[in-house]
Formats: C-alpha cells, structure tokens, sequence
C-alpha cells in the first residue's frame, strides 16, 4: 500500500508534467496507463474499506453522472461497437484519474504533504518553457500555443490556471520559499494566458489571482513579502506596454467568437431532445446545428462552448439535473465543512473552474486531456476535502473526552 501510494506521488507530477512540456503525447498516456492506472486500482482494491469511509454524496453522483452520460451513446446519432468502445475506455480512465486524485487529496490533507510547490513548480516550469520556444522560434504576435494539453490555445492555459489553482490546496505552511515560487509561477502564468489571446482563461485567471491574494494577504505581510504581491500586475501591465496595438485589436475584432450563435442553434436542437439528450457521442458537426452555424458564419462548432448547454445537450434534462446536483452537493459539503484557508481555497478553485467552463465547456469524459486538469482534478480535491473534513469530525465524536484510565463508573 505505501509504496503504491508513493507510486501516485511520483507519478501524478510526472503526468502533469510531461503533458504541458513534452510534445510527444505517448510519454504522458505511458505514465498513466502505465503507473497512475495500476496504482489507483490497487489501492482501490486494497483499502476498498478506508477508502469508500465518509466518501461524500456527491462522489456517488458524480458516478452516476458520468455514468448516465457513458449510457447515453446508445441513443447517440450513427453510434457504431467502436466509438461506443472508445467512449468506454473514456468512462474508466475518467473514473481513474477522479479516484486517484481523490487518493491523494485525503493523503495530502490528512498527513500534510507539500502539493503547492510541486504544483507550481511545474506551472513555472511549463510556462517559461513555452515562452522561450515561442519567443525563439519568431512566432509572435501569432496565439500562443505549446506541447501537450497546451496544443490548444484555450485549453491550454485553462488546464495551466486549474493546476496552479489546486496547487492551494495544500495544508502545509505558507512560508517565504512557496510564496516565492507562487508570485514567480503567477507571473509567468499571467504572461503565458496573455500571449494566448484567450479571454476567458485571461479574465478567469485575473479573478482568481484577486481572491487568493485577499486569501494570503495576512500571510504575505507576516513574511514581509506584500510589495511582491504587485509583480504578477506589474508583469502584465509591463508586457502590454510592449505589446503592439494590432495584437489587442485582434482581440476585440474576434467579439464573442461566434459564441451566442453557437449557443442559440445548439439550444434550439437541444430542444428537440430535451429530456435524454442528443447522446454523449452525438457529433455537432454533423447536426443540423452544427450546419446552422456554419451557413451563418463560416465555421462548424466541434462543440457547445459551455458546460451548462453541453449538459443539456448531450444528456438532456436529467443529464443537466444530475451535473446540478452534483455541483451543488459539492459546494454544500464545502460550506458545511470547516471553511479553514484550505476549504476557502477548495472553493475559489471551483469558482475558477467553473469560470473556465462557462465559455468552453464540452463533454466530461476522455483520454487523457486538459478537461481532467480543469474540470475533474478541483473536483476530486474537493471531495477529498470534504471526506478529510467529515472524518475529523468522526475521529473528535469517537474519541474520549479524557483519558480512559481516569473514567467513573
């Protein structure tokens, strides 16, 4: 069991690190197929007891969620044994990756185990990267893209916002070498979302920048390290200085990006299946939706753009319903639960997702892909949160109030 669980620990950074800095993406599907999957299902199958102890309601509807959306290919337009096959592989690598950050959640949480610096160690890592190679290879003022999860120019930096954001999930210490290396990574983070040309990643980002400094603030001025808490502003406002006007205009002319098109045709097809959905392996593309768009304004939508329409439009009212409860049950647990800074953190990282989400959501299950990064990794620290939390709450009813030699009869 330990050393299966120090598996996890090695191999979860290596994962996230290999998938934002290396262009060849076996590397990364090796080392979850290869060590994050096995890892995961043994400590399943070890600790099955321990593990499924105080695991919140909302685990179980996030299954059944995810499930629901798996079933509804069976209903999906022209589904054939081989896109079902692969949306099965999809459902159970999900699974996977939810159980294993789960995993060690409640590892970090209960035996205070470093996670931020790692977190933003590879954040910094990634985006400095990146910059360099886009910065030698003369590829500016085009959108700025990288290896891996970053090959898109929206998922990319979501995916980077939503480790840096979990990366607070951490009950360790909030001492001088994190905070250095945190305003470091956020910085460079600003300047990688920035070059992106991804406005909702950039606004998402800027938020959440704003609520965990309100969050640290105290801790930063007990280390004497406030001022610092300008450069990540100063970094950015020093990169627009030197940014070319044409670039900022490329930004406004591409307006909502045909966003409200999208949304109003994928809604009026939604309504046609308004109560199961089109199914989860429904190709937009090819739905008189997608046609619509394309005749309207020259592109074909690959999918709905959010997170909400993408739930009723895959999975109808009840696939809506359930993502609702699900979400909702999760920001209950949170409140209900000690609102310490970790809890507070837990929370700001969920609004950062759903931020993210509003704008470019799509389907919740894949291969490994910037949607588990920004969507199911807050998620499953959450959950851990919740279940670190209920289980203190257990230990403090179990046990005595003194010591059992000195009990009356």
């Amino acid at each position: 069991m330990v050393r299966a669980l120090k598996t996890l620990h090695l191999a979860i950074p290596l994962f996230f690190l290999s998938a934002t800095t290396i262009q060849v993406d076996e590397l990364y599907r090796a080392v979850f197929f290869c060590a994050v999957l096995p890892a995961t299902l043994f400590l399943i199958c070890r600790e099955r007891k321990s593990f499924f102890t105080n695991t919140p309601s909302a685990f179980w509807v996030g299954a059944a969620l995810l499930t629901y959306l798996f079933a509804s290919t069976l209903w999906s337009t022209d589904i054939t044994s081989k896109v079902a096959i692969r949306h099965l592989r999809w459902l159970i690598g999900t699974g996977i990756f939810i159980c294993c950050m789960y995993i060690i959640g409640r590892d970090i949480l209960e035996n205070r185990r470093p996670f931020r610096h790692i977190a933003h160690a590879i954040v910094l890592f990634a985006t400095v990267a990146t910059l360099a190679t886009y910065m030698l290879d003369g590829l500016y003022p085009a959108r700025l893209t990288g290896p891996g999860f970053l090959s898109h120019a929206i998922q990319g930096p979501s995916a980077l916002i939503s480790l840096w954001a979990i990366g607070f999930i951490d009950r360790t210490p909030f001492d001088r070498r994190n905070a250095l290396l945190t305003i470091t990574a956020t910085s460079m983070l600003l300047a990688y979302t920035l070059l992106t040309q991804s406005r909702g990643p950039l606004i998402t980002l800027i938020v959440a920048i704003i609520l965990y400094s309100a969050l640290y603030l105290r801790s930063l001025y007990s280390l004497k390290l406030w001022p610092l808490i300008m450069l990540p502003m100063v970094t950015l406002g020093a990169l627009i200085t030197q940014i070319e006007w044409a670039f900022f205009q490329e930004l406004l002319d591409r307006g909502s990006s045909f966003r409200l098109v999208i949304w109003k045709h994928t809604l009026s097809e939604a309504s046609n299946h308004w109560l199961f959905g089109a199914g989860v392996a429904t190709n937009l593309r090819e739905t008189s939706a997608g046609l619509a768009v394309l005749n309207e304004v020259g592109i074909n939508p690959e999918h709905p753009h959010s997170i909400i329409i993408s739930m009723l439009y895959y999975g109808g009212v009840v696939g809506l319903g359930l993502f609702c409860i699900f979400s909702g049950l999760l920001l209950r647990g949170l409140i209900c639960a000690r609102l310490t800074g970790t809890g507070i953190a837990c929370m700001i990282s969920l609004i950062t997702t759903f931020l993210l989400m509003s704008s470019d959501g799509y389907r919740l299950t894949s291969g490994p892909s910037p949607m588990w990064l920004t969507f199911w990794a807050p998620f499953a620290l959450s959950l851990a949160y919740i279940a670190h939390h209920a289980s203190k709450k257990q230990l403090a009813v179990n046990s005595p109030p003194y010591p059992q030699g000195l009990r009356s009869d």
